[in-house]
């Protein structure tokens, strides 16, 4: 059994159990413990268990015997269970399958956290729509996942759980050129399949967006793990991030960008969000960063073209020939 599923089963069974539960017993549920050479072993194994479990916030206690009960580990309930929300079957459904499935996702963070959110969720809902919280998963074509991504997420999400600074070397695509940053780490979320790191980066003094494939050598503080290097703002709202393109992001004063689009190509101009006609090919779009509006257009390649304003128009000619010479192997 893969250890985050026997610490799933342990919360389950805990939380079943009518009285505390001794090591004895508990023991002899799980063969990863029973199985052990000897009992030294099995014991130290489930002291682990147990940290691992507080650290995610798990309630579980040692209750003392008493004249009414032997002594035994159990767990709250109301100290576990999260409050009842108002939710159909349908949209309880529906948010435990889509926590399912970005924890079934290759190269998912957090997926024991999600995991135990699920499980809490679906015991405070009284089990949420017929759902069975220890279900062992969805068959999902999700694909392979991409090479060096799941160790990046790992390094990030542990780094954003204790709040520390992460050291980065990070790749822009327009000028082809890799920086060092030391940014401290907000948040992370999943857009059209690419992975986004939010944080305020040092460099720039200021909140920035990082596509987490373009992130190169990275390097969480590891000093004094318990201590957190910095706070999230208050105000901070992942959300202002995660529903929109960064295009949108407020770094500058809005500029309004005429692009041509093939008409062929209509799964480019969904893209563009809100964007308004302003010809029988063309489209308006109100951008407050227009750094991410032309890295997100080079990959479009022949599909769209920047007709207005002059300066963008040239700003892009300038990316291209960057990306360019990257590729040619030569600074002309």
């Amino acid at each position: 059994m893969k250890k985050d599923e026997r610490l799933l089963a342990l919360v389950t069974s805990l939380l079943d159990a009518a009285e505390p539960v001794p090591w004895l017993e508990i023991r002899d549920w799980f063969e990863d413990y029973a199985g052990c050479e000897n009992e030294e072993s099995a014991l130290r194994k489930f002291e682990r268990d147990k940290a691992d479990l507080l650290e995610l916030g798990v309630p579980l206690r040692y209750r003392e015997p008493d004249e009414d009960a032997d002594g035994g580990y159990g767990i709250d309930p109301d100290e576990y269970y999260l409050p009842r929300l108002e939710l159909t079957p349908e949209e309880m459904a529906l948010l435990y399958l889509a926590g399912r499935a970005a924890a079934e996702l290759p190269e998912f963070p957090l997926r024991r956290e999600t995991l135990f959110a699920l499980d809490k969720l679906a015991y405070g809902q009284g089990g949420g729509a017929g759902l069975d919280p220890r279900a062992s998963g969805l068959a999902l074509a999700l694909g392979p996942g991409r090479p060096g991504l799941s160790a990046r997420l790992a390094a990030l999400g542990e780094a954003l759980l204790a709040n520390k600074r992460v050291a980065m070397d990070y790749f822009t695509l327009g000028s082809g050129e890799r920086k060092r940053r030391t940014v401290d780490p907000y948040g992370l979320y999943l857009q059209s399949g690419d992975w986004y790191l939010v944080g305020r980066c040092h460099l720039r003094d200021a909140i920035r967006v990082f596509r987490v494939d373009r992130i190169g050598w990275l390097q969480p503080n590891r000093s004094a793990l318990k201590s957190p290097d910095f706070e999230v703002p208050a105000d901070f709202d992942l959300a202002d991030f995660s529903r929109q393109p960064a295009y949108r992001y407020p770094l500058h004063e809005a500029v309004d960008v005429e692009l041509w689009v093939d008409p062929a190509r209509g799964d480019l101009r969904r893209r563009f969000v809100g964007a308004e006609p302003s010809g029988p090919e063309t489209i308006r779009v109100c951008a407050t960063n227009i750094d991410a509006l032309l890295d997100m257009l080079i990959p479009m390649r022949d599909g769209v073209e920047v007709r207005a304003p002059a300066d963008v128009r040239q700003r892009i000619v300038g990316k291209l020939q960057a990306v360019l010479a990257v590729h040619r192997g030569t600074d002309r």
